[in-house]
């Protein structure tokens, strides 16, 4: 038998594989896990429909979601051999970065004598550990939709991963 035959052979009857996907049940449930690790941790605040409608709160949560979506792509593009990672890296920079630069304007307009206050908030001290222990409830749902990929660069869309995650 030649080369070509064998080859013929060997891809008779196969079909095109369909692209790999994140579990969208899964992402769901580190969703849910997040809620309710926000909600175990800090507690339910007894205003907090008058709370939901603040401007502050509905722009982080945009900042969150945008964080999240796309770091997700950007693992999704990752998690697939030879697909391009620019744009969603782009626009995962461009998140953080518009997040920066609204920070640096809110800054900049406080009094100087205010600036520090400003730009560390009341809750520094205990805002980074309640993130990474938010971020550790949902992280096991977040790699576990991820199972199905096959990414290059494994680091790289691990650390995707772990922004959605976060």
């Amino acid at each position: 038998m030649k080369t070509d035959d064998l080859i013929d052979a060997l891809a008779a009857g196969l079909q095109p594989a369909r692209p790999a996907r994140l579990n969208l049940w899964l992402l769901i449930a580190a969703a849910a896990a997040s809620v309710t690790a926000v909600a175990l941790l800090l507690g339910v605040h007894h205003s907090l429909t008058e709370v939901l409608s603040s401007p502050t709160l509905v722009l982080k949560g945009l900042y969150t979601a945008a964080l999240a979506g796309a770091a997700l792509w950007l693992a999704l593009r990752a998690g697939r051999p030879g697909a391009d990672t620019r744009t969603p890296l782009i626009t995962l920079l461009g998140v953080v970065g518009a997040a920066i630069l609204w920070g640096a304007i809110e800054v900049a307009a406080a009094p100087a004598d205010q600036r520090m206050a400003v730009w560390l908030g009341q809750t520094w001290t205990i805002c980074g550990p309640n993130i990474l222990m938010t971020a550790a409830a949902s992280a096991l749902p977040v790699f576990l939709a991820a199972r199905s990929l096959a990414p290059t660069r494994p680091a790289f869309a691990g650390m995707a991963l772990g922004v959605a995650a976060g």
